[in-house]
């Protein structure tokens, strides 16, 4: 940073230019791209540094709705989890993604390994994870977790297995550790495991603890610190940190209750977006304290009770 009256001194220069990642949110927007759905395909985008609507982003393409687990790097975000556009919504392996910095439709990356609908991504800069979901609706469940390289396209490749067969409530990471919170098991029961992964490895998951509420499919996001956790069909907000393995921690209540919603995150802000009751609702909190959330704007279109995805250029697995 800046070390006299703003000036930077030269080898503070010549470290900065060394590493890229040390300029951290210093020359970039801070942004979530949310993959909202509905019959009509729809992206919206957010600032996160600014509170107000969402503004169209572009489309989604290959026929997908429902899209839901978001994974992303600083440049790009890729969807994956979704389901079709036709009425009986099965679930798809299609993956595409954005340019974050760039509006526009996406484009097609590869194909997941299975089939499925409200998984959950995460990422550090290098590799998305997409773990859980279900092949067509309550009590088809999976426990695949598989991953990709975000900077390139090609299918996805197995990365190991949940501990149990569930849609979790939310994803999140550091640049390390990978996290899967709670979720929607089979016969529609609420789950409240809480589990991780190494993100740079391939394996099963281990156990972290359980979260204080049972969730089913909500939201999701994390700074490098704390990993936030929301909604499914509640209003409950949890959250961990993520360098340790513990139980959840009450945070505060989101404003409507919220289910299969949009969860992203910057450095210091988590955002709750959409869902199946939150129709355009979009909701944030401060990460560092706790609270109930406050209102941030409106999506440009109704969810009509449809699954989320988000993705940001600023999460925690990017630190």
């Amino acid at each position: 940073m800046p070390n006299y009256n703003g000036v930077w001194s030269l080898s503070t220069q010549y470290q900065y230019a060394e590493d890229p990642n040390k300029w951290g949110d210093f020359f970039y927007n801070p942004r979530m791209v949310i993959f909202v759905g509905t019959a009509n395909h729809i992206i919206n985008s957010i600032d996160f540094a600014t509170t107000g609507n969402a503004t169209d982003f572009g489309d989604l393409t290959d026929g997908i709705r429902r899209a839901r687990a978001g994974m992303s790097s600083r440049t790009r975000a890729v969807v994956a989890g979704a389901a079709d556009g036709g009425s009986s919504k099965n679930s798809s392996n299609i993956m595409e993604f954005v340019t974050i910095n760039s509006a526009g439709n996406t484009t097609d990356f590869g194909d997941a390994t299975v089939a499925r609908q409200a998984s959950q991504g995460l990422a550090n800069r290098t590799r998305g994870i997409n773990g859980g979901g279900s092949s067509s609706g309550f009590n088809t469940e999976t426990n695949v977790i598989d991953y990709i390289t975000i900077a390139t396209t090609g299918n996805a490749a197995d990365f190991g297995d949940l501990s149990a067969v569930r849609n979790p409530c939310g994803g999140g990471a550091s640049p390390t550790r990978g996290i899967f919170a709670a979720g929607q098991q089979a016969n529609n029961g609420k789950s409240n495991i809480i589990e991780f992964i190494t993100i740079a490895s391939t394996g099963n998951v281990t156990d972290f603890g359980d979260s204080a509420a049972t969730f089913q499919t909500g939201a999701g996001g994390s700074n490098a610190t704390r990993m936030l956790y929301s909604g499914g069909n509640n209003n409950v907000i949890e959250f961990i940190t993520i360098a340790t393995t513990g139980n959840g921690t009450d945070f505060g209540d989101l404003q409507a209750s919220s289910e299969t919603a949009a969860g992203g995150a910057s450095l210091t802000r988590y955002v709750s977006a959409g869902g199946q009751q939150a129709t355009v609702t979009i909701e944030y909190v401060e990460i560092a304290t706790t609270g109930d959330a406050s209102d941030f704007g409106d999506l440009t279109s109704n969810t009509s009770g449809d699954c989320c995805g988000g993705a940001s250029n600023a999460h925690g697995g990017l630190a």
